[in-house]
């Protein structure tokens, strides 16, 4: 259980989602691996924090913040809507939603390894069903409404401005 008494850590979705890639699009999985090689990005999701970092060829989750060569900060629903392309990385970024710590030069390392693991993902059927689980733990509190409803509404408030 997480912090929030739901069914799945997100660390433990991305494990569970990284042990998919490799069974289901091994290729996508060694792309995301090469373009993760020597790198270490600490993940901060609504306080839960934990660490991805990439050894001898292999990815590895860590529950406890490693030496961060990048540090992400986000939360559930930012990330279902970049999934769902409701939002766009920039647009999160700038709008606060989404923030990323981190040697510049990294940044096409970094690109590059988000479509090789979205790669993957798509072709995989096993992905869906995990997609569905994180949905279901991320579920807003209002009867009948969806997720993406719930970011849309939230994208229209005024805390989505750009902070001056």
């Amino acid at each position: 259980m997480d912090r929030r008494g739901n069914g799945h850590t997100v660390a433990a979705t991305l494990e569970e989602a990284l042990r998919i890639l490799r069974c289901d699009a091994l290729a996508a999985y060694y792309r995301l691996v090469r373009e993760m090689n020597g790198l270490s990005v600490t993940f901060d999701v609504e306080g839960e924090l934990f660490s991805l970092h990439c050894a001898d060829a292999e990815l590895h989750l860590q529950p406890l913040p490693a030496d961060a060569t990048v540090f992400v900060q986000a939360t559930r629903k930012t990330i279902l809507a970049l999934i769902d392309g409701k939002a766009d990385m920039m647009d999160c970024v700038t709008m606060g939603k989404l923030n990323v710590w981190g040697d510049v030069r990294l940044l096409p390392n970094i690109s590059r390894a988000c479509i090789a693991f979205a790669d993957g993902a798509i072709r995989s059927r096993q992905m869906r069903t995990l997609l569905t689980s994180f949905r279901s733990d991320t579920a807003p509190k209002e009867a009948g409404q969806s997720c993406n409803q719930s970011f849309l509404q939230e994208t229209a408030d005024r805390d989505w401005a750009p902070s001056t």
